[in-house]
Protein backbone atom coordinates (compact mmCIF):
# COMPACT_ATOMS: atom_id res chain seq x y z
CA UNK A 1 0.00 0.00 0.00
CA UNK A 2 1.01 3.56 -0.51
CA UNK A 3 0.33 6.96 1.76
CA UNK A 4 0.94 9.82 -0.38
CA UNK A 5 1.58 13.41 0.94
CA UNK A 6 -0.40 15.39 -1.43
CA UNK A 7 -0.18 18.74 0.78
CA UNK A 8 2.47 21.10 1.57
CA UNK A 9 2.57 20.52 5.07
CA UNK A 10 4.93 17.69 6.85
CA UNK A 11 3.36 14.83 7.92
CA UNK A 12 4.39 13.96 11.71
CA UNK A 13 2.80 10.09 11.23
CA UNK A 14 0.02 8.35 9.51
CA UNK A 15 -2.59 5.59 10.73
CA UNK A 16 -3.89 2.70 7.86
CA UNK A 17 -7.09 1.26 9.36
CA UNK A 18 -9.33 -1.53 7.61
CA UNK A 19 -11.98 -4.36 8.07
CA UNK A 20 -11.13 -7.62 6.53
CA UNK A 21 -14.38 -9.22 5.60
CA UNK A 22 -14.11 -12.98 7.05
CA UNK A 23 -11.60 -14.89 8.44
CA UNK A 24 -8.45 -13.13 7.07
CA UNK A 25 -5.07 -12.52 9.09
CA UNK A 26 -1.83 -10.59 8.68
CA UNK A 27 1.14 -12.50 9.22
CA UNK A 28 3.51 -10.89 8.72
CA UNK A 29 4.12 -6.63 7.89
CA UNK A 30 6.83 -4.37 6.76
CA UNK A 31 7.40 -0.78 6.53
CA UNK A 32 4.95 -0.32 9.43
CA UNK A 33 3.82 -1.57 13.02
CA UNK A 34 0.78 -3.46 13.42
CA UNK A 35 -2.35 -4.50 15.49
CA UNK A 36 -5.11 -6.88 14.36
CA UNK A 37 -8.14 -7.22 16.52
CA UNK A 38 -10.55 -9.93 15.02
CA UNK A 39 -10.82 -8.69 11.62
CA UNK A 40 -10.23 -5.26 12.25
CA UNK A 41 -6.25 -4.19 11.32
CA UNK A 42 -4.40 -0.87 11.92
CA UNK A 43 -0.87 0.11 10.78
CA UNK A 44 1.01 2.97 11.81
CA UNK A 45 4.41 4.51 10.55
CA UNK A 46 7.63 3.97 12.21
CA UNK A 47 9.33 6.93 12.88
CA UNK A 48 11.50 6.26 9.71
CA UNK A 49 8.83 6.48 7.42
CA UNK A 50 6.32 9.68 9.05
CA UNK A 51 6.52 11.54 5.97
CA UNK A 52 8.61 14.59 7.46
CA UNK A 53 8.80 15.66 4.26
CA UNK A 54 5.71 17.52 1.96
CA UNK A 55 4.66 15.46 -1.67
CA UNK A 56 6.16 12.52 -0.50
CA UNK A 57 5.17 8.56 -0.17
CA UNK A 58 5.76 5.95 2.15
CA UNK A 59 5.07 2.20 1.44
CA UNK A 60 4.02 -0.55 3.47
CA UNK A 61 3.26 -4.38 2.33
CA UNK A 62 1.97 -7.62 4.36
CA UNK A 63 1.82 -10.96 4.00
CA UNK A 64 -1.80 -12.44 5.04
CA UNK A 65 -3.16 -16.00 5.47
CA UNK A 66 -7.08 -16.80 5.00
CA UNK A 67 -9.10 -16.67 2.20
CA UNK A 68 -8.56 -14.18 -0.40
CA UNK A 69 -11.31 -11.48 0.11
CA UNK A 70 -12.33 -9.68 -2.76
CA UNK A 71 -11.50 -6.43 -0.88
CA UNK A 72 -11.00 -4.27 2.36
CA UNK A 73 -13.84 -2.60 4.12
CA UNK A 74 -13.19 0.76 6.06
CA UNK A 75 -10.30 1.84 4.57
CA UNK A 76 -9.08 4.90 6.01
CA UNK A 77 -6.00 6.81 5.98
CA UNK A 78 -5.13 9.43 8.84
CA UNK A 79 -2.31 11.69 9.67
CA UNK A 80 -0.36 13.89 12.79
CA UNK A 81 0.94 17.05 12.15
CA UNK A 82 4.92 16.95 12.03
CA UNK A 83 6.09 18.88 15.24
CA UNK A 84 9.25 20.55 15.16
CA UNK A 85 11.70 17.49 16.75
CA UNK A 86 10.10 15.39 13.92
CA UNK A 87 11.05 17.53 11.19
CA UNK A 88 14.07 16.89 8.97
CA UNK A 89 17.09 19.41 10.04
CA UNK A 90 19.24 21.14 8.03
CA UNK A 91 22.72 22.22 8.88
Amino acid sequence: MTVRSNGTTPIGGWTVTWTFPSDQTVMQLWNGHFTQTKSAVRVDSEGWNALATAKNTATFGFVGSGTAPPGVQNLTCTVSAASASSSPSRR
